[in-house]
């Protein structure tokens, strides 16, 4: 819009000046315009952590069982039913 609504000496200062408008007020949106210094608290505590757990890692592979296949008795030669 700048461009097109610009005569033709100062199309490309107007578009300069527009795109460091949009970068300047798009840098202050994303920033959140938090214009204050965040309060920094100062905790002065020495208490000792706990131990860290005994912990006992073993590396298993669980497959799961299978059962034998059932086949089933047929007298040999076993033949198909015809499809006639």
């Amino acid at each position: 819009m700048v461009w097109i609504g610009t005569p033709d000496p100062g199309r490309q200062v107007a578009a300069g000046v527009a795109l460091l408008a949009w970068a300047v007020l798009s840098g202050l949106a994303l920033r959140g315009l938090r214009l204050r210094q965040p309060a920094f608290v100062h905790v002065d505590v020495h208490n000792e952590a706990p131990p860290p757990p005994q912990v006992e890692v073993r590396a298993e592979i669980h497959t799961p069982q299978r059962e034998a296949p059932q086949y089933l008795s047929y007298v040999l030669p076993y033949l198909p039913p015809s499809p006639n």
